[in-house]
């Protein structure tokens, strides 16, 4: 359990610290993203998922993995193992590859 937690602290770290490709999305997505990981960083998870939701829905990858994260250690929102695979599973499949790891690690504990 300890080595899981660490493993999402890290894959929610190496995430949070992606820049967005300006040409793949909207200065108003990055925005918002960066306001995100600003929040969780600021322990506000609930603005945090708020802002994520969206464009994880929309497919942002990097948004998918932290939403992943926070449903793995249950940041803002209630722990939940199976939501976690879901937003790393959909990160991995958008080419996010610490979401792969974060996925393949939660499968490995089942």
């Amino acid at each position: 359990m300890k080595f899981t937690k660490t493993l999402l602290n890290t894959a929610f770290f190496a995430l949070s610290t992606v820049s967005l490709s300006p040409v793949a999305y909207a200065d108003s997505a990055e925005s918002q993203f960066n306001q995100a990981i600003t929040a969780y960083k600021n322990q506000d998870y609930t603005t945090a998922f708020n802002l994520l939701k969206p464009l994880a829905e929309q497919g942002l990858a990097e948004a998918q993995g932290v939403l992943g994260t926070m449903y793995g250690l249950g940041k803002g929102v209630k722990q939940d193992r199976q939501q976690s695979k879901y937003w790393a599973g959909k990160a991995c499949d958008n080419g996010n590859q610490k979401a792969c790891d974060m996925y393949r690690v939660l499968n490995e504990r089942e």
